[in-house]
């Protein structure tokens, strides 16, 4: 009785039918992993305004450290109201000028600039946007080199009334 307990443990590790049957993609899942295909990589908009302190892609290279200056694409903000059709998307809406970064990228951007979210059509989605409104000033900015600028130690007042600071 022992054996075939084993026998049927065993067989219901390796049996990988089940799987195809109740998770039919999942054959088609590992098959496209194992031939090279990857998730594609999470994107998201920036806004270059021409006012505003990213005013060029080349200054979004610069500020977002980007291997390349990106690509200038024209969209409409709206609002997570709007209906996805042609008229809605016609209707008196802002133009603004949008660049592609990822996510570490998005992350240096909010570490370096003071930014607000909008709304876009973006890959025929409303999607949020990044507005750089401000760049931090450098000895609040977080620099992966240095880090972050030390913050003085406060005095400390010895038994004898003396005050000292507080580096050593």
């Amino acid at each position: 009785m022992a054996d075939d307990l084993r026998i049927a443990l065993g067989k219901s590790k390796i049996d990988t039918s089940q799987h195809s049957t109740r998770w039919p993609f999942w054959a088609e899942a590992v098959a496209a992993y194992q031939s090279g295909w990857r998730m594609p990589e999470k994107r998201a908009p920036v806004v270059i305004s021409p006012d505003g302190p990213v005013s060029t892609p080349e200054k979004l290279q610069e500020l977002a450290e980007l291997p390349s200056v990106p690509e200038v694409v024209g969209t409409t903000k709206t609002t997570l109201r709007a209906r996805d059709s042609d008229a809605d998307r016609s209707k008196d809406t802002e133009k603004v000028q949008i660049c592609e970064v990822n996510w570490e990228q998005l992350d240096r951007i909010n570490e370096r600039a003071e930014c607000e979210e909008i709304y876009v059509w973006f890959e025929d989605a409303q999607r949020a946007a990044v507005v750089i409104l401000s760049l931090k000033a450098p000895e609040h900015a977080v620099s992966e080199i240095t880090g972050p600028s030390p913050n003085p130690s406060p005095p400390i007042p010895t038994k004898d009334g003396e005050v000292r600071d507080g580096s050593g």
